[in-house]
This record gives structure tokens, C-alpha cells and sequence, in this order.
């Protein structure tokens, strides 16, 4: 890069920053209750509700409905762990054999969960862990395996994540394009993170930055829509680093852009790192600064954020801009299968078991691979979809919820609306309820507030509490005190 041109990106990130700086300053966010002020060490990333230390042991599968259209696949492997991670994996290095036979398995739960529904799949993610580790042939026979059953729909949209260190092969990158594209496979997820070498090493990501631009090449070569994953809040990540990701990664033209807040479980490297004090972990303040950052520069480029630091462009096929919210979270089965995998089905939040051992006894015995699960009654139900509602969805439809409910969630929750809306958080309208630029900073936070009461921790400390612990996935807030 030339000199004037590295100067003229200097300039441009330090404009970003002060346009950060000055709309948190503007805003007063220092002054929110404490409840809604955003750390890593606490914070709770909304992917299930209630959490597992608030489930309860379950031996059945819950029950399917009539049809399943979405799925979630869950490869509990990596060749190595990250620093930061708290999901449930292992690692393996390059030993190719355990993904084999674990595919075997993921194979024969699928028909036992066909014994007890019809599947049409509209959507298959294949998340982890790192599914790109999977060879393309055992990748090719599972989902030939769905195809002959009958389990794909002719409009299937599928995502397979997929990690820089997959790129390093680019034969058999292409063998595993080939397979997604003979299946219906059609979109990736970039986990990039970072521009910084150096914030990718102390996290132990196995990866450096130079590998995107040519991975692009070759994803888009093969017609496959692309979402890159970046992370902020990262310990020695500045502003001006963070500022060179977010152009780095507009460079790339991709469909959608996650932006994700770093947040750090107990049990974890970085956990017992940041509590001996070898790291240090930004402010609420610079973490928030990233937040706001990644909004205007994304925005400007015209992508459109949806609550969940999700940033989609619009195309001529599809502008994602007028999306509006049409069913509830609980009208969907989202069915898991795999090892330490989650789902929702028939009024329960459940997870399958953690141990590998266990899951492949269930799965060999035809048994269910449930290991925790919660059945919510009506009151639960509809805090959980309104919870689900703010992070998911561009606005609260109220009539949804007066169908389905006969309770408008603004009467029901008047005096937590009324303190949202007078903190500036949220707007009401007749017809909907929306997060402000200002409420999209702290979604998990605002949404958290409608946990019910009733639903609290059910594990007593024992030979479980380290797994709990790591795998916390369970909101913690204060309520709002004024």
C-alpha cells in the first residue's frame, strides 16, 4: 500500500471512531441501569431460553410436529480449541477417522427421528465446532443419504460454516464445493474474525488475515452466496484495528456480515487468562465504540442490520430492508441432531448430550440423544418468543402475539416497556415494538428482561458444575431498578 493511500485509510478510520465516540457520548449510554451495561465476563449470547443450568433431565425426544423444515447439524470437533470458546467441542487435529463415525451416527439419528415426523427441508445449517473439516465424501454420503429419503426440499437453502484453515487445501476446498452444490448447498459462513495477525494468534485461531481475498475468489467462483464473521471486544483489538476488519471485510462484496461481541465463559482459556491477569479485557465504553462503529460502516455501504449484530444486503431478488416479522419463534421446530446440539420442538427448549459416549449408545439403542430439555407453559412461551422477537426480528409484530396469546405484550409488560421506552431503547406503535440504534447496541440485555421469574437454576453443585459452567447458557441480567 502506498503512503498516501495507508494515510488516507488512517483518516478514514479515525473519522469512523469519532462518529462512534460522539453517538455514544450523544446518547448518554454510560447512564443506563446497570442491568444494561454490556461486559464480556457476563455477558449471555441469546441461542436458547431457558438455559441449560435451568433445564431439568428429560428421557424422550419431544414431540415432533407434522413436518420438520429446519434443521441444525453440530460437528463437536476442531483441530484446535480457541481461547475464547465455550461450545461443546473437542479437538482432533487432523485425525479424520472420529468425524467418519461420528457422520455414521449423525446418519442413523436422522431415521430415528423420521420413524416420528416427515422431513422438508427448507433450511440445514451445519455449525460447531468446524464443519469444514468434514472430508467432502463423508459430507457427499450424508447428504445423499437425506436426498434418497426424501428429506430435502427442492428449495433447500443450506450454511456450512467454514474455517480460514480450509482454504489451506484448495483441492479439496473444491471437491467439498462440489459436494454442497450437488446437494443444494448453496451459502458459507467466513469465520475471519480479525484483520490483526496478532489478536488471531493470542486467541489461538490457527489462522492469519491473508488468506481471505483468495478464499473469496474461490467462493465466489463457485456461485456460493457468503457471510464473514468477525468478532469485537477482543482484547488488544483497538479501534483503529477493529476499523481496518470492517474495511477489510466491506471489500469483499459479501451477501451479509455477523458482527459478534466477545464474551467470556468460566472454564475457558481466556476465562482463567483474564482472571490471573494476563489480559485485559476493553471498557464497556471501547467495546461499545466497535458496536457503533461496525453499525455506521455497515450501514453506509447499505447493509441492513437486524438486532442481532446481523448486517444483510439487500439484492434485486430480495430486499432485506422490508422484512417484517410473520410468525412467532415457537411456531417453528428447529430440530437438532448431534452431540451438544439444541433445539426447540413442541413447547421445549432442550440440548443433547454432552458426552460422546452417551450420544452414541442413545443413537446406536434407538434411543432419544435428549439430555436436558424445559416445557414451558403459556406464560414461559410467550416471554420466550418475545425475548426471541427483539433479538431476531426487525420489529415486535404485536398482532401476532394477540392471536396467539389474547395478551398484547405491550399491556403485559407495561411497566418493563414503559422503562425501555423511556431509557430511549425501544419505540411503540400501534402496530409494532423496535429497538433504537441506540437499543440495538444491547439486545441480549433488553430481551432478558422478560425472563420469567419462576424459571431459575435447577443443577446443585456436583461433578457436573465445570461442564455448567463453560457451557453457562443461562441469563443472568439484573432487572431494571429505575
Amino acid at each position: 500500500m502506498s503512503k498516501k493511500a495507508e494515510n488516507l485509510d488512517k483518516e478514514e478510520h479515525c473519522k469512523l471512531i469519532e462518529d462512534a465516540k460522539e453517538f455514544y457520548d450523544g446518547h448518554e449510554i454510560e447512564t443506563l441501569p446497570e442491568g444494561l451495561r454490556r461486559n464480556s465476563m457476563d455477558h449471555y449470547y441469546l441461542s436458547v431460553y431457558p438455559g441449560l443450568q435451568e433445564m431439568h433431565p428429560i428421557k424422550e425426544h419431544p414431540a415432533h410436529s407434522e413436518k420438520v423444515s429446519s434443521m441444525y447439524v453440530h460437528l463437536p470437533f476442531c483441530s484446535r480449541i480457541c481461547d475464547f470458546c465455550s461450545y461443546f467441542v473437542k479437538g482432533v487435529g487432523n485425525d479424520k477417522k472420529q468425524i467418519d463415525s461420528y457422520f455414521r451416527l449423525l446418519t442413523q439419528e436422522f431415521d430415528n427421528h423420521q420413524r416420528d415426523t416427515n422431513f422438508s427441508l427448507d433450511y440445514i445449517y451445519f455449525g460447531g465446532g468446524t464443519p469444514s473439516l468434514v472430508p467432502p465424501k463423508t459430507l457427499d454420503a450424508f447428504l445423499g443419504h437425506l436426498q434418497d429419503k426424501g428429506a430435502l426440499s427442492d428449495r433447500v437453502l443450506g450454511t456450512v460454516e467454514l474455517h480460514p484453515e480450509f482454504f489451506k487445501n484448495s483441492a479439496n476446498a473444491q471437491d467439498f464445493f462440489n459436494v454442497m452444490k450437488e446437494h443444494g448447498i448453496r451459502r458459507v459462513s467466513i469465520g475471519y474474525q480479525s484483520s490483526n495477525d496478532g489478536v488471531l494468534e493470542d486467541t489461538n485461531r490457527g489462522h492469519d488475515a491473508g488468506f481471505l481475498q483468495e478464499a473469496v475468489r474461490l467462493i465466489c467462483e463457485n456461485g456460493f452466496r457468503f457471510n464473514i464473521d468477525l468478532m469485537y471486544g477482543l482484547s488488544g483489538l483497538t479501534a483503529i484495528d477493529w476499523a481496518k476488519s470492517l474495511k477489510d471485510s466491506l471489500a469483499m462484496s459479501s451477501d451479509s456480515i455477523s458482527s459478534y461481541f466477545l464474551f467470556v465463559n468460566k472454564r475457558t482459556g481466556m476465562r482463567r487468562d483474564v482472571e490471573e491477569k494476563k489480559i485485559v479485557l476493553p471498557s464497556h465504553r471501547e467495546i461499545q465504540i466497535q458496536h457503533i462503529m461496525a453499525q455506521i460502516a455497515l450501514e453506509k455501504q447499505g447493509y441492513f442490520e437486524l438486532p442481532n449484530d446481523f448486517f444483510t444486503r439487500p439484492t434485486p431478488e430480495f430486499d432485506s430492508s422490508t422484512i417484517v416479522q410473520e410468525k412467532l419463534p415457537s411456531a417453528t421446530e428447529s430440530l437438532s441432531i448431534g452431540a451438544g446440539s439444541y433445539g426447540f420442538s413442541n413447547r421445549v427448549q432442550y440440548y443433547n448430550q454432552f458426552d460422546l459416549n452417551q450420544y452414541a449408545l442413545a443413537v446406536k439403542e434407538g434411543r432419544s440423544t435428549v439430555w436436558m430439555g424445559y416445557q414451558m407453559d403459556d406464560e414461559v412461551l410467550l416471554r420466550r418468543d418475545l425475548m426471541f422477537s427483539f433479538k431476531n426480528a426487525p420489529h415486535i409484530n404485536r398482532r401476532l402475539f394477540t392471536e396467539r396469546y389474547q395478551k398484547d405484550p405491550v399491556d403485559v409488560f407495561a411497566t418493563e416497556m414503559d422503562k425501555l421506552n423511556k431509557l430511549g431503547l425501544v419505540s411503540i406503535s400501534t402496530e409494532k415494538v423496535s429497538l433504537t440504534q441506540k437499543g440495538r447496541l444491547i439486545v441480549e440485555e433488553i430481551a432478558c428482561q422478560f425472563k420469567d421469574p419462576r424459571v431459575s437454576h435447577t443443577f446443585k453443585k456436583g461433578k457436573n458444575i465445570s461442564l455448567l459452567e463453560r457451557h453457562s447458557f443461562s441469563p443472568e441480567y439484573r432487572k431494571i431498578d429505575k
